[in-house]
């Protein structure tokens, strides 16, 4: 894949998405606010933020709001810069299946995290 000049391979993608599934789970804020654009946009069936601040505030409410995440990745598609995951979240004693749409810019940061429950 190039963009602007910048090459971004199949698999670096597929290496971020992996990169911010560890973030995630691990609650790190800091790491994950270094890999949001500026004008990330993160929708899911029930939070709907744009900008890295109001994204980072809808995780943080997230974090805040339960005990462990667990993610296991099913399966991962890599298109046009673009990573469809499909992916079983584990919440404490909750268990998600979700399909994350997770859109990157030319810099390799995270423009889109489009989130759906299964």
């Amino acid at each position: 894949i190039e963009c602007l000049g910048i090459k971004l391979e199949s698999m670096v993608i597929k290496d971020l998405c992996k990169e911010y599934f560890r973030a995630f789970e691990g609650k790190d804020l800091a790491h994950l606010s270094g890999m949001f654009s500026e004008d990330v946009i993160l929708r899911d069936w029930e939070i709907n933020a744009q900008g890295k601040k109001d994204v980072l505030s809808a995780n943080k409410s997230i974090f805040e709001s339960v005990g462990n995440i667990k993610i296991k990745v099913v399966e991962m598609y890599e298109s046009h810069m673009t990573c469809i995951c499909e992916i079983v979240i584990f919440v404490d004693s909750d268990k998600l299946l979700v399909a994350d749409i997770i859109g990157f810019n030319s810099d390799g940061k995270i423009s889109s995290i489009r989130a759906y429950k299964g």
